[in-house]
């Protein structure tokens, strides 16, 4: 192979890392192994390049775990600062995406890094990882990236960045978990008015309003037998006035199909929205 050799210096190369991630695509097991072991001790290096990022992606989307758990130990004692690097977030999801529920170092690596969801879900490339764990990620982990969001639950949905993560918990969290996200979300009037006044937070409720009317149902509860203040907004009442629409009956199409996905079995976290709501939530 041409590639054999030269992998690290074409990995660095704009052009080069495309012959890389061809060669590791066409490879057999054996010719790509040799391939991946020139990268031992150069994955930094490679991720930290806008080129050589895209190599090591490649080499965690076509090698079987037990050939990149040497990404996970070169990660192993950076894990949080490369999960806020701009191209080190993207290893950390194609290694979600790849090689959830893995346990060792890779499993590991996401340990740390949810334990750090507080802070991830507000940076501008470490909430792509905590995204991509909530889609991926096993149901311990989704469970602790919810009590993390719950902690600042307001504070998250007007944040920028962590609302991008707030409404993928909507998505993918326990059933119980989504309810009692959007009963703290809007099951005040006062409270929700104050949040549909910023834009980010009205990005949340309307993933809200999207949801399947037995996850809304508590809330709606809640919000039915409260009154509304003379002061409310408009946007406000266009909200309040859609909820009232749901409690009603009133069924969007949307909204049937996503609630023959959603499920109330904790085995499932979330997992069998995939499909059918994937597409209901855009950025």
């Amino acid at each position: 192979s041409e590639v054999r050799g030269h992998v690290r210096e074409f990995s660095l190369d704009p052009a080069g890392c495309r012959v890389v991630q061809k060669a590791l695509s066409v490879a057999g097991r054996s010719e790509a192994t040799l391939l991946i072991a020139e990268l031992n001790g150069f994955v930094r290096a490679a991720i930290s390049s806008p080129s050589g990022n895209y190599v090591i992606q490649k080499v965690v989307e076509v090698m079987p775990v037990n050939s990149v758990e040497f990404i996970s130990a070169e990660l192993d004692d950076v894990a949080l600062d490369m999960a806020r690097h701009q191209y080190g977030c993207r290893v950390f999801c194609r290694l979600m995406e790849h090689h959830q529920g893995c346990a060792g170092l890779s499993g590991r690596l996401f340990d740390e890094v949810v334990g750090d969801t507080a802070a991830l879900c507000c940076h501008c490339y470490g909430h792509h990882v905590i995204e991509s764990v909530l889609e991926h990620g096993t149901c311990d982990q989704k469970h602790r990236i919810a009590t993390a969001l719950r902690g600042d639950l307001l504070g998250n949905a007007r944040n920028r960045y962590a609302t991008f993560v707030l409404r993928k918990a909507l998505m993918f969290c326990h059933f119980a978990a989504q309810q009692e996200f959007v009963v703290a979300l809007i099951g005040d009037v006062q409270q929700l008015s104050s949040l549909v006044e910023t834009q980010t937070g009205f990005s949340v409720v309307k993933t809200v309003l999207r949801m399947p009317k037995e996850c809304l149902q508590p809330a709606l509860t809640l919000v039915k037998a409260q009154p509304v203040p003379d002061a409310t907004p408009t946007r406000a009442r266009r909200v309040l006035q859609e909820l009232h629409e749901i409690d009603a009956g009133v069924c969007l199409p949307v909204r049937a199909q996503a609630s023959r996905h959603c499920t109330t079995d904790p085995r499932f976290c979330g997992a069998s929205q995939r499909g059918a709501v994937a597409h209901v939530v855009s950025r």
